[in-house]
């Protein structure tokens, strides 16, 4: 496990880029536009949420607890040596931006060094949603317990039910959008904001060079014919 002091010495020498803007960096990598791609020099950090652990590699979704998340496939020594699994508190340096088989899709990362991820601890927050999809079958959902006890599908569930017993409400349009806000201060006070409508989550598929297609859910389409070689940055092979 790295200590944060360590983690926050290897982040003081490149770009960290938290979760909810790893869309808008990572487009920079695919851009069709000609001109100088973005620098490898790169870091981000976040909880894992699920945890997908197959014989050659394992797949984590991580999110930032505020609705957006990224998948990251795990190759090579770090796969074999590091036990990750939910709630593991991860940093991911200097990764490959994984090209999706299709459009609207999530960020994917790739790694298969161990100086590109670090167990930096366990989140105190991440837990499971405490609402029963059946009987005897808990809501598999993870959510930020700080926000509150349930998901938000079962949370606008609720809505929905309190609002048809309701005369009021029944007969209108009213909905329910689920989002978080962020605290500002300012003259007057607290001022709480609404941030962006929460990605939807969905599983999507990815192509890494020399190994083939593979899902988020950890299955794989094998590409023939296909050289395989190390996925590293290529100005330069050297993490540090």
């Amino acid at each position: 496990m790295t200590s944060v002091v360590d983690m926050e010495m290897r982040l003081m020498t490149c770009r960290f880029i938290p979760v909810h803007r790893l869309e808008e960096h990572a487009a920079l990598f695919h851009a069709t536009r000609i001109g100088v791609k973005p620098l490898s020099d790169w870091a981000t950090v976040g909880v894992i949420d699920r945890c997908l652990t197959k014989d050659k590699f394992t797949v984590a979704k991580v999110t930032n607890l505020r609705g957006h998340y990224f998948h990251v496939f795990i190759f090579g020594l770090p796969h074999r040596q590091y036990r990750l699994k939910v709630g593991s508190v991860i940093a991911i340096y200097r990764p490959i931006v994984l090209q999706p088989t299709e459009l609207n899709s999530s960020v994917a990362l790739y790694v298969n060094d161990k100086k590109q991820i670090w167990v930096v601890g366990e989140s105190k927050d991440l837990a499971k949603c405490q609402a029963f999809v059946s009987s005897d079958k808990q809501c598999d959902v993870m959510i930020d317990s700080r926000a509150g006890e349930f998901c938000d599908s079962h949370i606008k569930r609720a809505f929905g039910l309190s609002r048809n017993t309701r005369m009021e409400l029944a007969s209108g349009d009213t909905g329910l959008d689920v989002r978080w806000t962020q605290q500002r201060q300012t003259k007057q006070g607290t001022l709480y904001q609404a941030t962006s409508n929460r990605k939807s989550w969905k599983e999507d598929s990815y192509v890494i060079q020399g190994k083939g297609v593979f899902k988020s859910d950890g299955t794989q389409k094998k590409v023939h014919n296909t050289p395989t070689k190390d996925l590293l940055p290529k100005h330069d092979k050297a993490l540090w």
